[in-house]
């Protein structure tokens, strides 16, 4: 979770939503 924080997640989290079908956004 803390990962998720920083700011290099932003652009993780672009990618994650796609593969966690959304998911990673409700954090």
């Amino acid at each position: 979770i803390s990962f998720l924080a920083s700011d290099g997640a932003a652009y993780i989290t672009g990618q994650n939503i796609r593969v966690d079908g959304g998911i990673t956004r409700a954090l």
